[in-house]
């Protein structure tokens, strides 16, 4: 079940991408700066279900019985994870810096 749910998760995170920066004028800008709010919303919103995989996958790998692949599944998934947060946030910075 938790590989099943890494998997899914993984995916999902893959999907996820920046909002474009080719922009023109201000108004592009502004356009990509708020296209990058809803980048970041969207990813927080992913938050919960990865700690919580992550919580649950490390109370199993203490068991004798658990696959290998199980932590790290999870330990790829949580790094997907925070990679994605580190450059839609740091994306974001840059746009509001241009924006200003």
């Amino acid at each position: 079940m938790i590989h099943e749910n890494s998997s899914q998760l993984s995916i999902a995170l893959a999907n996820i991408s920046n909002a474009p920066i080719n922009f023109r004028d201000l108004s592009d800008v502004r356009t990509a700066v708020q296209g990058q709010i809803k980048v970041c919303e969207i990813l927080e919103t992913y938050s919960q279900q990865v700690n919580e995989l992550v919580t649950r996958a490390n109370e199993l790998t203490k068991e004798t019985m658990v696959p290998k692949y199980v932590q790290q599944d999870v330990q790829n998934l949580q790094k997907l994870y925070n990679e994605k947060m580190q450059s839609a946030h740091d994306l974001l910075e840059k746009l509001k810096v241009i924006e200003n």
